[in-house]
Order: C-alpha cells, then structure tokens, then sequence
C-alpha cells in the first residue's frame, strides 16, 4: 500500500479505491434560482468501493467495467479529465479503467467518488497546483457530491451539497439493499414538494448528533417523492419492515439501508428478487 491510502499498486497499475457513501439523513430547504435545491444531510464513506485501474498510455482513454459499467458517453470522469488538462495546462496520456461495483442511480455516489478519485489523483502527480478548496470548486461543476470524497469518513454537508463541515466518524455496520433499479437524482429533484411544516433545524441534527443518537434523527425528504416515482423502493422498504427492521433510503435512492446484518435466509429472499445485498461499515 502507497502512502496515499487510496493507492495501491498492482503489477505496476496503480489502483485507486474509490468509496460509496450513504446519507444519514437529507433534508431539503428550498429550490434557488439556478434550479438546485438547498439540503442538509450527514455522509459518511462506507467499505463499497469502484476500483480505479490507472498506467500510462498514448492517450487518454477512460473505460468502465463490471457489473455495472456505464459507456464513456455517460462517464464524467473524462469530462472532467479533459476539463482539468485544461485548466492545468498538462495532458494526461493514462488508459484509466474503472471497475463499477457500487450501483448506479442507487444514491451511493459511485460516480462522484470515482470523479474525485481520479481528479485527486491527477492533481497528486503534479504535486497538488490546486489546492484542496480549488479542488472542492472545480469537481463541484461536475457533481455537488464530489468534494465530500475527497476526505470521506463522516460529514455535514449542505448549501447545494458543496459546502462540507467535518464530523466525528460514526461506527455503525449495515445492510444495503439496492432493488436493480437506476433512479434519477433530477427526476426526483423536479418533483419534490417541500412541506413547510416539516421545518428541522440544522442546529437540532447536530445536537442530537453529539448524543449519539444517529438512528433516531434519519429522515430523507426526498423519500416519499421517489417512492411514489419508483415503486420498487417502496417494495424494499416494506419488505424490511415486515420483519421488524427500520429502513432508510440514501440519497434520492433507490438504495435502502438498515443498521443490522441480516441471515442468510433474509439475504436470499432478497437476492431471489433480483436486489442486491452489500454488508457493509462505515469508514
């Protein structure tokens, strides 16, 4: 292992762990003018990881493998790549091969990690000409979850998602359940209705956060809205509250968690309908 703890070195490709993330909580203050929507929410990295493949070669090529591999068409990493060559006046000549294992559309924040991953990387072999914040500013344009993943472990995040307050990390072990299903951050963005009574301050999260009180405080805003969009979610929850279980869903979905492992009679009856099972913790 690289001093860098997110490098590794395999047969001399260099292989970048890129972490999943769920949210302990998501609550939405208003749309602006721009069109995106003030939040709050609690993120913390968890031991799922896309695994970056990174050597040099004649150009740049940026691939995706896996079980849930996207085409290069609906990548932003090369994207942000090019953007970045730009901004830094360097050309990257690196084939950068990214395995997909964390789901996509499950609000896990695969793409953004890998998006942050690369960029750090990138910015690491010139010796950082961009500082952190420059950094945060620059993969904000393409994902407002991408400088969360630039430290991970645990964090409040809020504004659009770009501005990050560090936290204490939280050491919980849970379930993911993921319904096969891509669910769209935008589509469910779009149809959110604030509820004005529904009005949690910030200041009441972070206390009950200091007493630990994780579980008792979770509440995303944006779960009846991709509930009634995907109803598979719903299936998720309601098959997990059947056996006693209290789920939430991350981000805008379609991902489900619980605090608990499950047996594996559980985990087959779930994977016998076609959703994916991840027992994870916190990191």
């Amino acid at each position: 292992m690289d001093k860098k703890k997110h490098i590794m070195v395999e047969n001399s490709v260099e292989v970048i762990l890129a972490p999943a993330k769920v949210n302990f909580g998501l609550w939405v203050k208003g749309k602006r003018a721009d069109g995106y929507h003030d939040i709050f929410s609690i993120l913390h990295t968890i031991d799922l990881y896309d695994k970056i493949y990174i050597e040099p070669h004649y150009t740049l090529e940026v691939l995706s493998i896996g079980p849930f591999s996207k085409s290069i068409e609906n990548n932003i990493v090369y994207d942000a790549v090019i953007s970045f060559s730009n901004l830094v006046g360097k050309s990257f000549d690196y084939k950068i091969v990214i395995e997909k294992n964390i789901p996509v559309g499950a609000g896990l924040g695969g793409a953004s990690s890998d998006l942050a991953a690369v960029v750090k990387y990138l910015n690491e072999q010139l010796e950082n000409p961009l500082t952190y914040e420059e950094l945060s500013s620059f993969l904000s344009q393409f994902s407002k979850d991408a400088p969360f993943f630039l430290k991970g472990g645990c964090a409040l995040v809020y504004g659009t998602g770009d501005k990050i307050k560090d936290l204490e990390p939280i050491s919980k072990e849970l379930t993911i359940v993921y319904p096969n299903l891509e669910a769209s951050t935008k589509r469910v963005y779009s149809a959110f209705v604030k509820n004005e009574e529904e009005n949690i301050s910030l200041e009441s999260v972070l206390k009950l956060l200091e007493e630990n009180d994780i579980e008792n405080i979770i509440e995303n805003e944006l779960q009846e809205t991709a509930l009634d969009i995907y109803k598979e979610i719903g299936e998720v929850i309601r098959f997990l509250e059947s056996l006693g279980y209290k789920p939430y869903m991350s981000g805008s979905g379609s991902s489900v968690y619980v605090f608990s492992k499950l047996d594996d009679i559980i985990k087959n009856a779930l994977t016998s309908r076609g959703w994916y099972v991840y027992e994870c913790k916190t990191i």
